[in-house]
């Protein structure tokens, strides 16, 4: 019984094993016959295409701006005295009004007489040149009280200079800003008092690295927050120390805080009427951009020469002509003369 037994394990054994050889010839014609089908084009794959044409493209850098006030300027104290009553902070004046006044007694004394005398060298004048002019008085009183007056407006303008000096007055229509120092306060000259600014008419500065400075001209588009504007000026001048140069632009924005950065999209170049293709369809073969094409079913490698590229597309400078129908989606594991199937979306 177990002799019977030992020869039909055998027996099985030596039947399975040409079974297994079967099994793998047959495995490996399968996968040498199909891959020999895809060499010689016999099974195609599935791609998308795009017909190439022409168009427009633009090359961008991201820049940091920051939000400032078109008008804005500090009150700084140009004599000492004591800070005068303050206006609350956030306060909307008129060009004209007064802002800040500093109380100085030796001023605002010496302006008073100085006025005073002025008006009284006149009185005396207009009194005496037109006894002259009776010929009751001679010419050379005339003159002593024509020069006595003339000193006495030089007197009064500088005590107006000195006045003005204690006083500040807004250039324009703005907002009054945080007191710096505080109503009734000791102040000499120098200190920095308020700041005083337009809320309406904001800018937005931001700087240019000098590679692109020569790429940037007035009146060219700039996008902020989703919105266009136009370059108002760009400085022709790089710092020596951070090789950078200085350009602002104008913007419209009701939500927007003076002091905070915005992102800057600024063109520095565009090209009209080029060839222009996705950048999904490129990749590097044997260090070379290149691209796929669909031609008599096939496709074809056709190394590429790129230009400006803007987010998803490309600039093709030379490779492709308009009409070739290039293979945008599954390139991968192409190789060149593999038959495609065009994908019908």
């Amino acid at each position: 019984m177990n002799i019977t037994l030992k020869k039909y394990k055998k027996l099985s054994i030596l039947l399975a094993i040409p079974v297994l050889l079967l099994t793998c010839f047959f495995i490996y014609k399968l996968l040498f016959s199909e891959q020999n089908s895809m060499a010689h084009g016999g099974l195609a794959k599935v791609v998308e295409t795009e017909i190439v044409s022409t168009g427009s493209i633009e090359q961008t850098i991201n820049l940091i701006g920051t939000i400032k006030p078109k008008y804005s300027t500090n009150v700084i104290a140009r004599a000492s005295g004591i800070l005068g009553s303050t206006l609350p902070p956030g306060h909307k004046v008129q060009k004209g009004e007064l802002i800040v006044q500093i109380d100085n007694a030796d001023i605002e004394k010496n302006y008073n007489l100085s006025e005073s005398s002025e008006r009284i060298a006149k009185s005396q004048y207009d009194r005496i040149h037109g006894l002259y002019k009776s010929g009751h008085l001679s010419e050379q009183a005339m003159e002593e009280k024509k020069n006595a007056w003339i000193i006495a407006q030089k007197a009064l303008a500088n005590a107006k200079i000195e006045l003005e000096k204690i006083r500040f007055y807004a250039p324009f229509d703005g907002i009054v800003g945080v007191f710096k120092i505080r109503e009734g306060t000791q102040i000499k000259e120098g200190d920095h008092i308020v700041s005083f600014y337009d809320a309406n008419s904001l800018i937005v500065e931001f700087d240019i690295p000098s590679s692109f400075i020569h790429l940037i001209h007035n009146g060219q588009q700039v996008k902020i927050a989703d919105s266009t504007y136009v370059l108002n000026h760009v400085q022709k001048m790089v710092d020596e120390a951070t090789h950078m140069g200085s350009a602002y632009v104008d913007i419209s924005c009701s939500e927007c805080v003076i002091g905070t950065t915005i992102d800057v999209e600024l063109v520095v170049q565009e090209k009209n009427n080029v060839v222009i293709i996705p950048f999904e369809s490129v990749f590097i073969r044997n260090g070379q951009d290149s691209v796929y094409l669909v031609k008599d079913d096939k496709c074809e490698l056709v190394p590429v020469q790129l230009g400006l590229r803007e987010k998803d597309k490309v600039e093709v400078i030379s490779g492709l002509q308009v009409g070739d129908n290039l293979i945008i989606r599954g390139q991968a594991r192409l190789h060149p003369g593999v038959m495609v199937k065009v994908h019908d979306k």
